[in-house]
């Protein structure tokens, strides 16, 4: 896995809106090159309309969990505390922590949400923690396709590069696990983090990625299916905190992020191929 890691990081810097970029030294340092230069001008019509789709489809999903017990039963367990982000789900009000784990959560209850073949369910992470970022930082809605593409676009390339051996479900798994790399993605160019802020966030966003299971319950013979198989909600929560702590950490050291925004603002405020998913919502 190390070395289709590394292919993967190679991979990702010869692709053609990395060509702009400033080379920096490292794979991480190059790899958040990548995602800076990675714009909306260069997405092809069809694929911006595609991810309005995946959009509302993710946005759909996470409402209709409202009546699954399941969905009320985390709920009560996160138990909101009030605040400014809506609870897709149940029309209540949380933190932008709880909001982004329940919302992630909700997207993939039912399991309608969007699927690929390899790398599992990237909307159900991506799109409620875009959606909840947006609305908390003002961002434009050509700013949320933009960070909604490029996360899909590495997650889907980073799942296949690690996710690439010939016995992958025989061992521990979970699409949960890859998908928190996406959702880091998202957030890192939804709030326009500079080089070293992505990196820091890719530092953080490791160590709050979610271990995979000795086969994920609900995918083994004569088991029944279970509502918390993926926890996403846990790797959607880990990415957006990530990336809210990199920020952070570089605001706290104005000096070495020169690009960072004051301290006060942080709380508030050409890929064709990966966006061919399925959807049965």
């Amino acid at each position: 896995m190390v070395i289709a890691a590394r292919a993967f990081f190679i991979f990702v810097i010869t692709l053609p809106s990395a060509a702009h970029a400033k080379p920096e030294p490292g794979l991480t340092g190059q790899f958040a090159a990548a995602i800076i230069d990675f714009s909306y001008q260069d997405l092809p019509p069809e694929v911006v309309e595609r991810a309005r789709y995946l959009i509302a489809d993710s946005l759909a999903t996470a409402i209709g969990a409202h009546h699954t017990s399941i969905y009320q039963e985390v709920e009560n367990i996160i138990g909101p505390s009030g605040g400014d982000h809506l609870l897709l789900a149940s029309g209540k009000r949380a933190s932008m922590s709880e909001a982004v784990y329940l919302n992630s959560f909700a997207a993939n209850v039912l399991d309608f949400d969007d699927s690929h073949t390899e790398v599992g369910h990237p909307g159900a992470t991506i799109v409620p923690a875009a959606l909840l970022l947006k609305e908390a930082f003002d961002k434009s809605e050509q700013e949320l396709i933009e960070a909604v593409v490029a996360g899909y676009e590495f997650n889907i390339r980073w799942a296949r590069s690690v996710f690439n051996y010939s016995n992958k479900f025989d061992g521990p798994w979970s699409s949960s696990t890859l998908q928190v790399m996406g959702t880091t993605v998202m957030a890192a160019k939804l709030l326009d983090l500079s080089t070293e802020e992505i990196q820091r966030a890719l530092f953080f966003a490791a160590s709050n990625t979610p271990i995979p299971v000795n086969q994920k319950i609900g995918l083994q013979r004569n088991q029944i299916m279970s509502g918390m198989k993926n926890n996403y909600g846990h790797a959607a929560r880990g990415a957006v905190e990530a990336v809210l702590a990199a920020r952070a950490s570089c605001l706290s050291m104005a000096s070495s992020c020169p690009s960072a925004l004051p301290a006060a603002s942080w709380t508030r405020s050409r890929p064709r191929r990966a966006l061919r998913l399925r959807s049965s919502a």
